[in-house]
């Protein structure tokens, strides 16, 4: 049973908001960098400076503040861990390895249609979906163009999927004189290309200095918040224009807004083209009153005069910890005394899509005497009403898991990448996964990917050992269903204790969607027919039939060979099967067979102007599956290499 405290009767606080410029700084081409060559890091992307407030304070909640609370139930309580484990990785492969350059790396990374891009504190690294590297450069480098890039940090990376365009941000100056915030956005969907990069003054008035982004986008805005560390101690929210600076507009327009109201304000990712409004959630007391809260916020209005409002908090009978204690050093680890910082409980990532919210963080529990750290998310409506919620943790105290990031696709499958800590192994990455039939509130069991290979302990004369801060779960834009992930890892010892980042990518199944296609539709009689199965939804069963085929049936997933001996049209009808269903495709009239066709001749050449006894390779690409070819040379005097 809920109950709800009605937002109707609340009055949302507004926020007076300060227009400012963006400063163009430079069109640079990424790819370029590949050839720019940086062996020499010590001006770029040094030892990050932790900030000194390493624990955020207890933001109360005001109870004429709440727009949502949900009443105990016994039955959630007593709910059982699902058994089934999330799904095995279709692929995954190293990314960025630790330079002994900064702690924590601050693992971030995004997916496009044909690329993965890294942006970690010591480096930027693009790879193609197979794991090969493109490029890397220092993180100071690739802002190079801009003022200050020698004090790079916590840099954060989304990819638009209705525009096609990369986003990059990273703050600059850990001090108030400094202190400078850069976005960057790609001019198309190859992160190789040319990038519009922009900066501002994060604080002119030079009190305060800006610190760990979140980062978010809607149709109009592309969304920046930062905790304000100094001389004074509040979050400010930037909004900046999207398409001036996709157009690469010489200033682009933004509008500032500040608050003293919850920590570490997370915009929300938003996918859904036509929403004008964005939220933004924030972690608040974890332990009021045998309930936890987040603080919802909301961004409306016009292009260049935003509004920005708190709308209240929304509270879970189900009390939190806001952090570990030691200084944040709690996550155990095997081979160690040792233990890893796991920072605070403040808010990761926030989606939206199908006007719904999805949220994540980790927390400690139980609230007062934590043991274990677990993993929260949140399913919400836009009004703040909960539609689910859950946690990704062990009970007997023996896992620990943090550092998440979560990500939804087309179906409203769930992903959360994580980090998964004991005593008995190495800090691993791992993930849980949640399919969009799955039961409300659940998430299956959690599936390491990444085991760790050695304890971890660096803290370069500090009092944590460092972790995180952060991780990266995206949908891959290509087909709006698949994920891909990016972790942090316990490596080999290199030079010192090592953190490594590694890539996964998870198909997610579901009643398959068949689908096929062939090498050739029109053959001479007795030629073969190659097919190849583009049925989406991990089938797992396969059901061909061939009219006029030989052999006239098969149950592999591709079948080879298939030959036609009679002339004639020719139907082709796969059927795909998997546990959630069953799916049929007939392609009348598919292949046509024929006694009297002839091949369509084409070929080509590998070069067409040489020298004297430099060979040449010639391919043949004629149509309709020749069997016999003859060539002839003019002049004859040529020699053949390899028949």
């Amino acid at each position: 049973t809920l109950f709800i405290v009605l937002s109707a009767f609340l009055s949302a606080q507004s926020y007076h908001g300060k227009a400012g410029k963006a400063i163009k700084g430079a069109t640079v081409n990424v790819g370029a960098m590949a050839l720019d060559t940086i062996t020499d890091y010590s001006n770029f992307s040094g030892i990050k400076t932790p900030n000194k407030n390493w624990k955020a304070p207890d933001f109360k909640t005001n109870p004429d503040r709440i727009i949502y609370q949900e009443a105990p139930s016994p039955q959630r309580a007593n709910k059982p861990a699902s058994r089934e484990v999330s799904p095995a990785p279709t692929r995954d492969f190293l990314s960025l390895e630790d330079n002994q350059r900064s702690i924590p790396p601050d693992v971030m990374g995004a997916a496009g249609p044909n690329h993965l891009m890294t942006t970690l504190n010591t480096e930027v690294r693009i790879q193609d979906k197979e794991g090969n590297v493109l490029m890397t450069t220092a993180l100071g480098n690739f802002w190079r163009p801009l003022p200050g890039t020698t004090g790079t940090f916590d840099p954060k990376i989304l990819y638009d999927p209705y525009n096609d365009r990369w986003i990059m941000t990273t703050p600059s100056g850990s001090n108030v004189n400094e202190s400078k915030l850069y976005i960057g956005v790609s001019t198309s969907s190859d992160p190789m290309g040319d990038w519009n990069f922009y900066w501002v003054d994060t604080d002119a008035s030079n009190i305060a200095w800006f610190d760990y982004p979140s980062i978010g986008f809607n149709k109009k805005w592309i969304t920046v918040s930062g905790n304000m560390f100094g001389g004074d101690y509040y979050r400010t929210v930037f909004v900046f224009d999207k398409m001036a600076a996709y157009n690469g507009d010489e200033d682009i327009n933004y509008t500032r807004f500040a608050t003293y109201e919850g920590f570490t304000l997370v915009p929300s990712i938003t996918y859904d083209n036509q929403a004008e409004d964005q939220y933004l959630i924030a972690t608040g007391d974890g332990d009021q009153n045998g309930y936890g809260y987040i603080k919802k916020f909301k961004l409306s209005g016009e292009l260049n005069n935003p509004v920005f409002e708190y709308q209240g908090d929304i509270g879970i009978p189900e009390p939190w910890s806001g952090w570990g204690g030691d200084y944040g050093n709690f996550l155990p680890q095997l081979g160690s005394s040792q233990l890893i910082n796991s920072v605070d409980a403040r808010m990761e990532t926030v989606i939206y899509r199908n006007n719904k919210l999805w949220a994540v963080h980790h927390v400690f529990l139980p609230a007062g005497d934590p043991q274990r750290c677990a993993v929260q998310w949140w399913e919400l409506d836009t009004d703040g009403i909960i539609l689910e919620h859950g946690r990704i943790e062990d009970q007997s105290n023996t896992f620990s898991f943090a550092f998440p990031s979560i990500a939804v696709n087309a179906n409203e499958d769930v992903m959360i990448g994580h980090n998964v800590f004991s005593s008995t192994q190495y800090a691993g990455a791992g993930y849980s996964f949640k399919a969009y039939y799955d039961d409300p509130n659940s998430m299956r069991t959690y599936y390491q990917y990444k085991e760790g290979e050695a304890p971890y302990y660096k803290t370069y004369g500090g009092d944590r050992n460092r972790w995180g801060d952060y991780s990266a779960a995206c949908v891959d834009p290509e087909n709006d269903i698949d994920f891909w992930t990016i972790q942090e890892f316990a490596m080999m010892p290199q030079g010192g204790d090592t953190w490594g980042t590694w890539w996964a990518m998870v198909k997610p199944s579901f009643s398959p969607v068949a689908d096929f296609t062939s090498d050739e539709t029109i053959i001479p009689t007795g030629e073969s027919v190659n097919f190849t199965d583009l049925t989406i939804g991990v089938p797992s069963e396969w059901q061909w039939e061939f009219e006029g085929g030989v052999p006239a049936v098969s149950s592999e997933q591709n079948p080879q060979n298939i030959v036609y001996l009679n002339e004639g049209t020719f139907t082709v009808t796969l059927t795909a099967s998997n546990v959630l269903g069953t799916d049929v495709v007939t392609k009348q009239q598919f292949i046509t067979v024929s006694s009297s066709i002839l091949p369509e001749i084409s070929f080509s050449a590998d070069v067409e102007k040489v020298c004297v006894n430099q060979p040449v390779h010639f391919t043949d690409s004629s149509l309709y599956s020749p069997i016999q070819w003859e060539w002839q040379f003019d002049p004859s005097t040529v020699t053949f290499i390899n028949g």
